[in-house]
Order: C-alpha cells, then structure tokens, then sequence
C-alpha cells in the first residue's frame, strides 16, 4: 500500500475554481450570469474568467499576491471569484458599507497589489487610497469597474475591467494548483469593535464549504440564483462557486431594494436567494411591488390546495403553511399599504384550528408565535393569506 503514490490519474487538489470548467464542458449553453439587459453562458464566462487571469499575469500578478476589489454583485464580482485565484492571486472582496478609514485598514493590512473599484465607490476608494498613501505605504494598482449594462465613462486610472477582459488571451496557460492548502480569498470583519482582522480562506476549506451548503440545502440542477446576499460576505456564503457547481444562473443587482428583487423574481423564476433577516424586513415592507408584479389572470384561479402544493415543493419544510386564506383583496388603508394587523387578527382567530408545534425552548431559542398556547407551547404562524389581485 505504500507504493499507491499519489498521481493525476486518482489525487487533484480540492478547489472550487474547478467548477467553472466543468460548468464550461458541462453546462456551456446554459445562462450563467444575468444583470439587467446583459446575459452570459457558462462557455462565456469561462473564456471571460480565463481573459483577465491572463490579464492579471500580464500586469505582474504573481503567486499569493492580494487582488483586492470593492464593488455590489455585479458579474464582475462574480468573475473575479474564480478569475483571480486563476491566475494563483487570492482575492480580498470590501465591504461596500465601509468607511474609508476602514477600507484603508484593509488596502494596508492585506497589501494590495491591485485594487479594482465599481464606479459607485470611486469617492469612497479615492479617500482610502488617500489616507493609505498619507502614511507612506505603498498604494496598489487601481482599476475601475464600469457599468456593463450602462456605462458611465467614470474612471480612477487608466485601467477599466472590460478593457481587460477584452485584451486578455484566453489561451494562455494558466498557473496549475499544486496544493489545496494555498488561499484562494482573504476576507476581513467589519472592524465594529477595533480594526477589521482578516480571514483567509484555503482552496480546500472553500471547496469543502461549496459542496457542504449546496447538500444540505439539496441545490438541485439548474438553480436560478438571485444575489440579495452581497459577494463581499464571506463570498456570498461561497454559492458563487456554488452555482457553477450546479450550473444554475446567477441573478445579479446592485441594490436589495424590494421592486428590483420582486422583479428580479417574476422575471427570471427565482429558485433560491440568501439573504440576512434585515432584507426580508424589505421585502415583507415591500409587499406592494409585488403585488404590482403580480398578473392577475394567474392569480383569479388561485385556491387553497394549488398553494399548499406549491409551498410544498419550494420551501422548506418547516415554512410550509397549514391553511391557506384566499382573500379578493388584501385590506389596505386609506395610503394603500396592507392592513397587516387585521390579517394577524384573522390568522389568530384560526390559530385553534391549527395544531400547535412544540419547540424546544431555551435561552437560545426566540420564537414569533401568533395565537394562544400554554406555555412551552408555541402555536407558529402556519396560516398564509393570499390576495387574487
């Protein structure tokens, strides 16, 4: 047994930049990114990626060196997470909600050798750069990240990313991983409570992660991703190596505001999103854009079983409701917005005709419970209200 060396034929090194060049061979026709009037395949993207890994090589990108990148769930955020460790450099995504001070914590800790800015944040990347260059560091290489859909024209430098994307060679050949152990992101905290400190993520603990999520959630085949969850958040909780690993779409915007994300899914058929409780609060304030959205010839046949159906299917288990109320019209108050407590009111005069569901109770533990119950007895809220219009 011990002359079973390791050879190409039985060991690879763990990486999830492997899963863009299976989703190429595998699922090279399918869409892979959407961000408003723009949309690419796998097979593009692949080529995309490997042209500016090329591009980085020719800018004297080496092994190990920090590429650091400040930007919203654009594709080239989206890019950059396989495109950079393609060309052997680990990638540090910012914070977007930062402050300039921190941002500079950051560029100085990670020693950046480029440092790529959507037009959004130039103000906020020029301060930072500022404050870095103020102390006598040295100041990485800045490009800026365009609009693809509208561009701008706004630039810091000379350097725009689809001019690299567009003089990169995507024949060159790329450097080969020789150990899984190698970093493949550098991510850092918020600094809330004294400087940001960093994270550094290996090619197998990122690959690990990757395969771990898309089981538990049980991510099936050709996933519709929407990015409410931002990609500066430890990569996007690494589901954008996960959806090439599935070969789903990736579903880009700028911003999680309630119209953009209620559109996004009624456009696109959204199967999954992540996102913190903060950006379900929007959505649930939200509630009239998807109304709007809603087509009413769908909606006039809609009934209690083809609901629960439905639910059952897309969601998890615990979330699926136990009734369905069909209402003509949701009651609204005299500004339009839902009368949100009188549909609570109506779901506690049902709540007896649910069963309750125990849980476990701890000091841990919260539960939003609506209705009565005995306590250590918490009746969850399994009764959904569904307007026709």
């Amino acid at each position: 047994m011990d002359q079973l060396t390791k050879r190409p034929a039985n060991y690879v090194p763990l990486s999830p930049v492997g899963f863009l060049p299976r989703a190429n061979a595998v699922y090279g026709d399918r869409t892979s990114v959407v961000y408003g009037r723009v949309r690419f395949t796998w097979s593009q993207t692949y080529a995309r990626c490997r042209r500016f890994a090329s591009s980085l090589l020719a800018l004297g990108v080496h092994k190990n060196d920090v590429v650091s990148v400040l930007a919203p769930n654009v594709p080239a955020m989206y890019e950059m997470h396989f495109a950079v460790p393609m060309a052997g450099a680990v990638l540090n995504t910012i914070n977007t909600r930062l402050d300039a001070k921190a941002v500079a914590a950051i560029l100085r800790h990670s020693e950046a050798k480029l440092f790529f800015v959507d037009y959004q944040y130039v103000r906020l990347a020029s301060d930072a750069l500022q404050l870095v260059a103020g102390e006598g560091r040295p100041v990485p290489l800045v490009a800026v990240i365009d609009d693809i859909d509208m561009p701008t024209g706004v630039r810091l430098g000379e350097l725009e990313y689809e001019g690299l994307v567009a003089r990169g060679d995507p024949t060159v050949e790329l450097p080969q991983l020789a150990d899984e152990w190698d970093a493949v992101t550098l991510n850092y905290t918020s600094g809330t409570t004294s400087e940001p400190k960093g994270v550094v993520y290996s090619r197998r603990g990122a690959y690990l992660s990757t395969m771990s999520l898309l089981m538990s959630w049980v991510v099936g085949d050709e996933p519709v991703y929407l990015w409410t969850l931002p990609m500066f958040h430890c990569n996007g909780w690494t589901f954008t190596w996960g959806m090439a690993a599935r070969g789903g779409v990736n579903v880009c915007i700028r911003d999680a505001r309630a119209a953009d994300i209620y559109r996004a899914i009624a456009r696109h058929g959204v199967t999954h999103l992540c996102c913190a409780p903060v950006v379900f609060n929007i959505l649930l304030e939200g509630g009239d854009a998807a109304t709007q959205l809603a087509a009413p010839d769908k909606a006039a046949g809609v009934c209690e079983d083809d609901v629960l159906a439905f639910c059952r299917k897309h969601m998890p288990r615990f979330m699926v409701p136990k009734k369905v109320v069909v209402y003509d019209v949701i009651p609204r108050n005299g500004n339009g917005k839902v009368e949100k407590n009188l549909l609570r009111e109506a779901a506690r005069k049902l709540a007896p005709a649910v069963p309750a569901q125990k849980t476990k109770v701890n000091k841990t533990t919260s539960t939003t419970t609506v209705g009565g119950g005995s306590r250590g007895e918490h009746p969850v809220a399994h009764v959904m209200a569904v307007s026709r219009l």
